[in-house]
């Protein structure tokens, strides 16, 4: 240890604050204090202001000038009043040096609030420019006092609160993934058919499990104008136009557009078979079997089965009266005039349509199956029969007289297209063929 010049008063080294006092700064009149340098450690960065600093290995003691130090400011500001203290230090030796050596500078970088650092220059380097100086406040001018550490600012802890329970891993495996959102299953009839069958009119009570069952049955038929399908119990036209004919003649008894339907099939088990044709150029149709619409029907609401028996009923009757003299000497839309004003009746087997020696009710056609003609005399065997296209008792009707047999359904029921009187008398004036026909 370097001892100091017995002229001048040793200066107390300081161990926690670096310095116990702070001069008041030099006035105009008084001259500078002499300088001094004072050996501290190097400027230690402080990542963390409320880490503890680590203790340091003493250097070796330096030549000091003046016990006075010259201090920009009169107080050292601290960044973290909270921050631990640095560990005490060896007392420093003094020594006086040169009175031209420059004073030492306190550096005091707040920009960023970074960790305060101290730096001295070199005897031979030029001090740094000093800051301004500040105004001389009473309690400014005391040394800081350094209050021990709040207990509320102790160095962050990690929280003691329990955290919550989980689950064992294995658990977390057994519980079953949310299976992703599906994509809306579209209908089997809009995929194969383009569209629901519900949507057509006449199939809007159909049930779901019946469409689906005649979406595995149907048959699609791509139709070349002119071109036909025969041999289906229904029918619905996807595209184009036809015509709907018996199977053995080529005669219309009527047309479907799109999304129409076609049923072959009525109450009578024995049936005509149809055909259609395409006309005004392609066509594409949907068939399904006489077996299929017979197992629909059977399982059907009541009521969807009615509606479809009946529209078929009507196609049947028209198809049969066309067969006959009608379709023979009338055009179509001739044929349609009187066709249009007459309604379809289902017999049963054997029901009565006229009895012998009494007046006929009206103009009868048979549209489907026979009509047997017997005497009352011999009930049970029959005189004749009439089939699909032929007039009943046209010459007695004409004439207004009485039936001259009674006429039945056959076995397997019939059907018919009936007018009253009055409405075949004036179909007699508006079709004039009609009257050579019924003559």
């Amino acid at each position: 240890m370097i001892e100091p010049v017995p002229d001048e008063p040793p200066m107390r080294a300081r161990t926690d604050t670096l310095l116990d006092s702070v001069p008041a700064p030099p006035t105009e009149s008084e001259p500078p204090p002499l300088p001094a340098t004072v050996l501290v450690e190097p400027p230690v960065a402080l990542d963390d202001a409320n880490a503890p600093l680590a203790p340091s290995e003493p250097a070796p003691a330096t030549a000091l000038g003046e016990p006075a130090v010259a201090l920009d400011e009169p107080a050292v500001a601290l960044d973290d009043a909270n921050a631990p203290l640095a560990p005490s230090e060896p007392p420093l030796s003094l020594e006086l040096s040169a009175p031209n050596e420059a004073p030492p500078a306190l550096e005091l970088d707040t920009q960023n609030e970074a960790p305060v650092s101290l730096g001295l220059e070199a005897p031979n380097e030029a001090p740094l420019e000093s800051a301004p100086p500040v105004p001389s406040d009473p309690e400014l001018d005391r040394a800081p006092t350094l209050a021990p550490p709040a207990a509320s600012a102790a160095p962050f802890a990690p929280s003691l609160e329990a955290e919550p329970e989980r689950a064992p891993p294995s658990a977390l495996e057994a519980e079953p993934e949310p299976a992703p959102p599906s994509a809306p299953v579209e209908p089997a009839a809009a995929s194969v058919l383009g569209f629901s069958l519900r949507s057509i009119a006449g199939l809007e009570e159909l049930p779901e499990n019946l469409e689906a069952d005649l979406v595995r049955t149907v048959e699609l038929h791509m139709l070349d104008e002119y071109e036909e399908a025969t041999g289906f119990g229904l029918a619905i036209v996807l595209e184009g136009t036809v015509a709907v004919m018996p199977a053995v003649t080529d005669v219309v008894c009527g047309r479907a557009a799109e999304r129409e339907l076609v049923v072959a099939e009525g109450h009578l088990t024995d049936n005509m078979a149809l055909k259609v044709v395409a006309e005004n150029g392609p066509a594409r149709v949907a068939t399904w079997t006489s077996e299929d619409v017979s197992r629909m029907l059977a399982t059907c609401p009541a009521s969807l089965a009615e509606a479809l028996c009946t529209r078929g009923d009507r196609l049947q009757a028209v198809a049969g009266a066309s067969m006959g003299p009608l379709g023979e000497q009338l055009d179509e839309m001739l044929r349609n005039l009187v066709l249009d004003r007459c309604v379809t009746r289902v017999l049963d087997a054997g029901e009565v349509v006229a009895e012998a020696g009494k007046p006929l009710s009206g103009l009868a056609l048979v549209g489907a199956g026979r009509l047997e003609l017997v005497t009352p005399a011999a009930p049970d065997t029959p005189e004749g029969e009439l089939a699909p296209g032929d007039f009943l008792f046209p010459g007695e009707l004409m004439r207004a007289a009485p039936a001259p047999l009674t006429a039945r359904a056959g076995r397997s029921g019939a059907l018919i297209l009936f007018c009253d009187r009055r409405t075949a008398h004036e179909l007699l004036v508006s079709v004039p063929p009609l009257l050579e026909i019924l003559s």
